[in-house]
């Protein structure tokens, strides 16, 4: 325990626990490590597991090429709002 009372466990066991709330499969981390009968990674420096990033992106863009559009065109996304409104010339209004 640090003099606040928490420790790395505490912390981590409060993000796992919230984690599955939101529907993210947990796992125990020996049961996936390098050498393990299920081994999802090739070292521990691997911190994305690839193989389920592939599989988590290709349900998505199955899903989001599925979804019903109600006949309009889909709104494009990206990660940076500002990069976008760069390429596209348009300015983004403050709390838009």
């Amino acid at each position: 325990m640090t003099k606040h009372g928490m420790t790395e466990t505490i912390v981590e066991q409060a993000a796992m626990d919230w984690l599955a709330t939101v529907g993210w499969q947990v796992m125990h981390g020996p049961d996936i490590a390098p050498d393990s009968d299920f081994a999802e990674r090739d070292s521990f420096a691997d911190v994305v597991l690839a193989g389920r990033l592939r599989e988590a992106l290709a349900a998505y863009s199955e899903q989001a090429r599925t979804r019903p559009t109600n006949g309009r065109r889909p709104r494009r996304r990206c990660l940076s709002r500002r990069s976008c409104c760069r390429r596209s010339g348009r300015r983004r209004e403050p709390g838009a």
